[in-house]
């Protein structure tokens, strides 16, 4: 139970880190676009490349008569797909064709050739290779327009990211468990006491009293023993049992933390982390609650 005093010490961030392609942003002046478009260019194209032995990255760009457009990626890493969307203008002028889009900015030029199995080879200046993700040299072939496809993919890509985003958020808040799914066991209603000693903490001991009220409250109190320093903690939160697990939320961390039970006696119950909120690598800790009212 000691976790629970960490709390107070403790600052849990969630951080979402999103879009591998914007990571290749290139800062540089706006792009000035001329009215040179090779027709060769003009289409749907399709390109690929293995970054990494993990990483695979495909793509699907669109190029408009206008200069106009518009790249699909997915990117596969092991076991997991991921697909982006960026839009953007292109030129070309003596050879090289010249990109500015959304996501990346302006990219640097790169030079083109048509070979004779229909592919257009692209090569980058080994100078500025840094800048890109791109390898030296890769290739794009003539392709039927996936766009649909696409589309589909990244709607369904951004919704289950929202919602692994907001299912990490409410575990981190306690949200994820609601007290409105579980039922008051009448046994573990009353005062209830413990202690330990250099359980989580060496040459910490700590003490408590556990009030279970019968409508699901909770006022724990905590009494630490630190170098012949004694230290008084309070905490009050919500309990409730579901499907034969103790879930405990604690107001002052908004966090729930689950663990299993076993009753020794009427007035013993042993608990075991099941799920802790705050350390959830943590499967060991357990402790007992005696009952003295």
């Amino acid at each position: 139970m000691k976790h629970r005093l960490m709390r107070a010490y403790m600052l849990v961030c969630l951080a979402f880190v999103s879009s591998f392609i914007s990571a290749q942003m290139i800062q540089s002046p706006p792009l000035e676009i001329t009215e040179e478009h090779d027709n060769v260019l003009i289409g749907i194209w399709n390109g690929s490349f293995k970054e990494t032995d993990a990483i695979t990255i495909q793509w699907q760009r669109d190029r408009k008569a206008d200069g106009s457009q518009v790249i699909f990626y997915q990117i596969v890493e092991r076991q997991d797909t991921f697909y982006a969307q960026d839009k953007g203008r292109w030129h070309t002028a003596n050879g090289q064709i010249h990109q500015v889009t959304d996501r990346m900015g302006v990219l640097h030029p790169v030079a083109y050739k048509l070979n004779n199995k229909g592919e257009v080879r692209f090569t980058q200046n080994p100078d500025v290779l840094e800048e890109s993700f791109l390898p030296n040299s890769y290739v794009e072939i003539r392709g039927t327009d996936r766009s649909q496809f696409y589309l589909d993919k990244i709607e369904a890509f951004e919704i289950k990211t929202l919602q692994q985003t907001m299912k990490a958020y409410d575990q981190l808040n306690g949200f994820h468990h609601s007290p409105s799914e579980g039922v008051q066991d009448p046994r573990f209603v009353g005062v209830w006491k413990g202690a330990e000693r250099d359980s989580q903490i060496k040459g910490i001991t700590k003490m408590w009293k556990m009030t279970r009220n019968n409508d699901g409250t909770f006022v724990l109190d905590f009494t630490i023993l630190t170098n012949g320093k004694t230290t008084k903690h309070i905490e009050k939160g919500l309990w409730w049992i579901k499907e034969d697990k103790f879930y405990e939320f604690h107001e002052d961390s908004e966090m729930t933390d689950i663990y299993t039970f076993e009753f020794l006696s009427d007035k013993k119950i042993k608990f075991k982390v099941f799920e802790m909120a705050i350390d959830p690598n943590n499967k060991t800790y357990e402790f007992i609650d005696t009952k003295s009212m």
